[in-house]
C-alpha cells in the first residue's frame, strides 16, 4: 500500500492519493489545500454490493448516490472485485476510489486525467498539448505540435544552447484566459528520434536510450517489440539537467505551431484557427472522453463535466488566452529548422 502523497497543482488544485497518478513529482510537498481538491484512492478490501436499484449495462451495473456513481463489474477468476467510484466531480471536491483489479482491468490514468481536466478547468486554468521556454525577460515561448513533430528535441536543443532560458515543459502546460502558462514539468519522453545529449539525461538511463536508438535502425524489430509485447521504444526521464531552470508561470510572448513540412517556411495564424489547432492536438493527447466519466455525465445530471462539454470549455479559455498573442504555423524538414525559426 502507498503512503498518501499530496500534491498541490500551483494553487489550482490540491490532490491526495495512496496510488500512482500521472501528476509530475515536482508537485509534492507544500502545505494547506486549494480551492479544489481531488482525492484518489486505491482500495484493496472494498467490495461495494450493487443495490437492488442498480441498473445493468452490458456486463457492469451502476448506480447513483447524490452526485457519486459506483460502477461494479464482475470479480476476476481469482475473486477479486473491480470496481470504481466516482463523486462530486464539478464541485470543489471530487473523489474517486478504486479496486486493484479495476486498475489492471481498465486503467485509472485516463479517469484521473478527466478529473484533473474538470477541476482545473473550475479553478479558471487548461491543460494543453504544449512544452514552453522562458526568455531572460521572463516572456514564455509556447511551443504546440500534433504528438512525435520535434516539440521536445526543438525544447531541449534551445535549452542546450542557451543557459538563459527557463523551462516550463516539454509535453504539458496549463493556460489561464489572461495569456499566462503554468509549468507542468513532467518526465521527459524520450524516443530513439528525440535530439537529447547525453549530458541532459540522468546517468542511469544513458546506456538504455543507445540501446534503444540502435534497435530502432530496424523498422522490422522494433514493430515485433511492439505488437508482440506492447514495448515501444521511449524512456522516461526525469529531466535532471532542467530541474534548476524551471519557471514556475509566465505571460505568452509567442507561440509556435510545429507541422513539419520540407522546408522552412511560417504563417501566422488567426486566433480562431489557432485555437482550432492547439485544442485538436490536445485532444489528441488529453481526451477527457472516458467511459465512466460520460457515464456520470448521463447519470449524475452533471452535463457541464460531459466530456463534449469539457472540450468546449478549454477550447473558449483557449481562444481568450490567444486573444493577443501573436501564433505562428512553422514548418521545417527537422529540429535544426524549427530552432533557427524560433530563435
Amino acid at each position: 500500500m502507498h503512503a498518501t502523497e499530496t500534491y498541490h497543482i500551483h494553487d489550482f488544485v490540491t490532490v491526495r492519493t495512496n496510488a500512482d497518478v500521472p501528476i509530475p513529482e515536482a508537485f509534492t510537498g507544500g502545505s494547506g489545500d486549494a480551492d479544489h481538491v481531488v482525492e484518489i484512492e486505491r482500495r484493496p478490501d472494498w467490495s461495494p454490493t450493487p443495490p437492488a436499484r442498480a441498473r445493468r449495462l452490458a456486463s457492469h451495473r451502476f448506480w447513483v448516490d447524490d452526485d457519486t456513481v459506483t460502477v461494479r463489474y464482475p470479480s476476476t477468476p481469482t475473486r477479486s472485485p473491480v470496481a470504481v467510484r466516482i463523486g462530486g466531480l464539478g464541485t470543489d471536491r471530487t473523489r474517486v476510489v478504486f479496486t486493484p483489479a479495476f486498475r489492471d482491468q481498465s486503467g485509472i490514468d485516463d479517469i484521473v486525467e478527466g478529473v484533473l481536466t474538470t477541476a482545473l478547468l473550475d479553478a479558471g486554468v487548461a491543460l494543453i498539448h504544449a512544452g514552453a521556454v522562458v526568455d531572460e525577460d521572463g516572456r514564455a515561448t509556447v511551443l504546440t505540435s500534433m504528438g512525435r513533430m520535434g516539440k521536445t528535441s526543438t525544447i531541449l536543443t534551445l535549452l542546450r544552447e542557451s543557459a538563459e532560458l527557463g523551462f516550463m515543459g516539454d509535453n504539458v502546460l496549463l493556460v489561464d484566459d489572461d495569456g499566462a502558462v503554468y509549468s507542468w514539468p513532467a518526465t521527459l519522453g524520450v524516443f530513439p528520434g528525440t535530439a537529447v545529449e547525453d549530458d541532459q539525461l540522468p546517468a542511469g538511463t544513458r546506456r538504455r536510450v543507445r540501446l534503444k536508438r540502435w534497435i530502432a535502425r530496424s523498422e522490422l524489430l522494433s514493430a515485433a517489440l511492439l505488437h508482440a509485447f506492447s514495448i515501444d521504444l521511449s524512456e522516461n526521464v526525469v529531466p535532471d539537467a532542467v530541474a534548476d531552470r524551471v519557471v514556475d508561470h509566465a505571460p505568452i510572448d509567442r507561440v509556435f505551431v510545429l507541422n513539419g513540412g520540407r522546408t522552412v517556411d511560417d504563417r501566422t495564424l488567426a486566433t480562431d484557427a489557432a485555437t482550432a489547432r492547439i485544442a485538436t492536438g490536445t485532444d489528441m493527447e488529453l481526451d477527457p472522453s472516458e467511459y465512466h466519466l460520460s457515464l456520470y455525465a448521463f447519470a449524475a445530471g452533471g452535463q457541464r463535466v460531459h466530456p463534449s462539454v469539457l472540450k468546449e470549455r478549454r477550447r473558449s479559455l483557449l481562444a481568450d488566452a490567444l486573444a493577443d498573442v501573436t501564433v505562428r504555423e512553422l514548418f521545417a524538414d527537422g529540429v535544426a529548422g524549427y530552432v533557427e525559426a524560433v530563435q
